[in-house]
């Protein structure tokens, strides 16, 4: 190969790779020969930025033509055989467009991605403002995740997100809100899938999606609790619950424990899955957003109620409590007097449940009526 000589790495380089410094730079220099104008030449610093990340992703997608390209060039991988190609040259110079340009509705995409056939003008306008999104975060993932919208069989699910009050607005949040997932070790078929589940959710709903996006951009806290709750598989529609719990922090925040309480109500009834499952997913991610809520005896109280009154734990309760209690009436009937053990079990069960709840406010009531009773008897009749 005249004009080149091989390059032989000792890591990997580019997006979450190992990065030596005399690797990244040999990439730097080998990309900055093999380019053509208009793409601008990167900075040889030995350091793997956005710029660099970018330009091994726009080499990807255009000089080798992978359609999910990683931005990493692995020792020995596809990648750096193509750098050390001269043919890589005329291919990538075919495809001018300059990394994270921001095209004109109705022509091909930044990096080369075409818009899906059928697709309106605004929704040309969302895929240029999530492409601009993801290159002015430098997230390689948010670019892929563009990449899996604009396929054929996807778009058409899709859609329904990129239309309405609010697209304009998480589109420009998409590629910061997408980089603080990856950083939390979400790959972009997953969180593809995610907002794939979301759209085809009766849940979707364009300002909650707007809602979370701005809050995973602005936490990584609330974006690494979505990533781990998606990668654990227990939620079907992660997004929803995540939606969800912005809204719970919202109303938590202002004061509005009611509506705070419909939302949640909301998002369980809608769903499919297990009610304990939800709430503790829709409160571990509220907590992960705002910390301070876990100070907030209304809050926590809110959600021990939730808890009490999901239907599957308690209706296990309630069958307990009910063959309990027909067992008492039977053994006292016999006896002649009341046995109270098998009840005293059942209180004691109960405080090993969410149900715990309901007997920590019968024993303050309790307390509270014995008290005034007495002072009441005491004051009229027995002083």
């Amino acid at each position: 190969m005249a004009g080149l000589h091989i390059i032989t790495l000792r890591g990997s380089v580019g997006w979450k790779a190992r990065n030596d410094a005399n690797d990244v730079r040999a990439i730097q220099l080998r990309l900055n020969v093999l380019m053509m104008p208009p793409r601008v030449p990167l900075v040889v610093d030995g350091r793997s930025g956005p710029k660099t990340e970018q330009m091994i992703l726009d080499f990807q997608r255009n000089a080798m033509g992978v359609a999910q390209p990683d931005a990493k060039v692995d020792v020995g991988g596809a990648t750096l055989r193509a750098l050390n190609n001269t043919a890589s040259i005329a291919r990538w110079s075919g495809a001018a467009n300059k990394p994270g340009a921001t095209p004109a509705p109705g022509t091909p995409g930044a990096g080369g991605a075409p818009y899906p056939d059928g697709a309106s003008s605004n929704e040309k306008l969302m895929l240029d403002k999530m492409r601009q999104s993801a290159a002015s975060a430098g997230s390689p993932v948010a670019l892929a995740v563009i990449e899996l919208f604009v396929q054929s069989d996807n778009f058409k699910l899709i859609k329904n997100i990129m239309n309405g009050v609010g697209s304009v607005q998480w589109a420009a949040d998409f590629g910061y809100a997408i980089k603080g997932f990856s950083a939390a070790g979400a790959d972009a078929q997953l969180i593809f899938r995610v907002f794939k589940e979301y759209a085809n959710s009766p849940l979707c709903d364009l300002k909650l999606l707007s809602n979370l996006l701005a809050a995973s951009k602005g936490s990584p806290a609330f974006a690494a609790a979505v990533a781990r709750l998606a990668k654990l598989g227990k939620i079907l529609n992660v997004l929803g619950v995540a939606a969800c719990a912005v809204e719970v922090m919202i109303h938590a925040r202002n004061g509005r424990y009611g509506p705070a309480l419909a939302e949640v109500y909301g998002t369980v009834m809608g769903m499919l899955v297990p009610w304990a499952a939800v709430i503790d997913a829709i409160q571990g991610l509220a907590f992960d957003y705002a910390p301070s809520l876990r100070a907030d005896p209304i809050v926590i109280n809110l959600f021990r109620y939730l808890n009490a009154v999901n239907p599957i734990g308690a209706g296990k309760n309630a069958v307990d409590s009910l063959v309990t209690i027909g067992e008492t009436i039977l053994i006292s009937f016999k006896k002649g007097e009341l046995d109270a053990s098998k009840l005293n079990a059942l209180v004691g069960r109960m405080r090993q449940t969410p149900l715990k709840v309901f007997v920590e406010w019968s024993d303050m009531l309790d307390a509270y009526a014995g008290e005034k009773i007495g002072d009441f008897i005491w004051e009229n009749f027995m002083s």
